[in-house]
């Protein structure tokens, strides 16, 4: 019976984290949002997937057969960690039964590392065509891939587990890259040589496990650690709600005496009228920000690689579509900084709003216009003047569109608004 009883607690809670882990997608990801923007890119990425697969490109064939290991490596880092569904209130009742902790924290330990093998088999599943294919890695070698893969992934939130438990202050983080470091070096290196020395990454895979079993036992063995477990465990747990508002909430920093760029207040525009000196003030708000300038260059590099993949005309749709929503998303911007209890203090003149519109949105759109026609130029033209070509396009077409476009997303009435009021 107390097994039966400790296998449904930690089923409740198993499922209790899979219901918040849910719940947190859905309040980003709705069902608009998946009609429109995430089936479609599902579809769209699988479509260049198969052409890429049925038509290699040249470059592919020259990429070295170390880019595989690197990018399971990358995308396992996304992953999570180990977690004990280890609980604070546990401490009033579970605590003094030391058979369902243990319970517990093998059943945790079991589905930690089954997820984790799960996820780096579907990831070598969808590269598996590109390693017979493009790297004629037979059978054998992906399985091996797979386990080395697997092995290093569940060694390393092993070991990371135990650091974060067991240590504190600048030691914690210290001894942690240091091991990440050590482990991913002894991954990455026989992967490199998977193909023509298939025995180092053989005996490399023995060795991560035989460091999972030495792992395991020491968790296993550990006592006094209630409290460090139950921290760790809402660390691993809140991982992907704390990137999902890694966009939209800044982190509590440091005030400075001076920001980190435009330090001197430079001047951004030769008028010195109200119009153009609040264009100023709301590009330099922008780019002074640590969200906004992240979003802005995860925006533009994604976008880059929208432009370039796809082939003609679909890239010149794609890039339209970029260049209108990156529009919007300035234009929205220049909106919030109007409205901001900084802006409402100050008496703005009716038309102060419509005239600093094209200045601001030229400044903040110049830098990711110019990288998306540079991506789409060279994917058009294949030579090396097309780099200065399209910039000068970038140039024009920021120029028009910063011209134009906010007049369709009516930032003027802004300024009527705070008149009114």
């Amino acid at each position: 019976m107390p097994m039966v009883s400790s296998q449904r607690l930690f089923l409740r809670r198993w499922t209790d984290h899979f219901r918040k882990q849910y719940g947190a997608i859905r309040s980003v990801i709705d069902i608009t949002v998946a009609l429109y923007i995430v089936i479609p890119g599902i579809l769209l990425l699988a479509r260049l997937y198969y052409d890429l697969l049925a038509s290699p490109p040249e470059w592919l064939h020259l990429l070295p057969f170390g880019v595989i290991p690197f990018i399971l490596m990358l995308a396992l880092s996304q992953s999570g960690g180990l977690i004990l569904y280890r609980e604070a209130a546990d401490v009033l009742f579970l605590k003094q039964h030391e058979r369902w902790q243990s319970r517990i924290l093998r059943l945790g330990w079991f589905f930690s590392l089954l997820f984790q093998i799960i996820v780096t088999a579907v990831l070598v599943l969808i590269l598996t065509p590109v390693l017979l294919q493009v790297f004629k890695v037979n059978l054998s070698g992906t399985i091996l891939l797979f386990g080395i893969t697997a092995a290093y992934k569940i060694t390393l939130i092993l070991a990371e587990n135990l650091i974060q438990v067991l240590l504190s202050g600048w030691r914690r983080y210290v001894t942690g890259y240091l091991g990440a470091l050590i482990l991913t070096a002894v991954y990455l290196w026989p992967s490199l040589y998977l193909i023509t020395s298939p025995f180092w990454a053989l005996l490399a895979a023995i060795g991560f496990i035989a460091l999972i079993s030495l792992l395991t036992i020491v968790r296993f063995r550990l006592r006094g650690t209630f409290l460090a477990d139950v921290r760790e465990d809402e660390r691993q747990k809140t991982q992907l709600t704390a990137a999902l508002l890694s966009g939209a909430v800044d982190k509590p920093r440091e005030q400075k005496p001076r920001p980190w760029i435009f330090r001197q207040s430079n001047r951004l525009l030769r008028s010195r009228e109200a119009p153009e000196r609040i264009a100023e003030s709301v590009v330099k708000a922008f780019y002074r920000s640590h969200v906004n300038i992240k979003l802005y260059l995860q925006f533009s590099f994604v976008g880059m690689g929208a432009c370039y993949l796809p082939p003609f005309p679909v890239n010149v749709l794609v890039y339209c579509a970029l260049i209108i929503m990156l529009a919007y998303w300035m234009n929205g911007y220049c909106k919030y900084f109007l409205t901001s209890r900084f802006m409402n203090m100050l008496p703005l003149a009716e038309s102060t709003a419509f005239q600093l519109a094209a200045p601001a949105l030229r400044l903040l759109m110049l830098p990711s216009v110019l990288l998306l026609s540079l991506s789409l130029g060279v994917r058009i033209l294949h030579a090396w003047w097309a780099v200065p070509v399209f910039i000068l396009v970038g140039f024009g077409v920021n120029w028009w569109v910063s011209s134009s476009l906010w007049k369709v997303f009516g930032i003027g009435r802004i300024g009527r608004r705070s008149i009114e009021g």
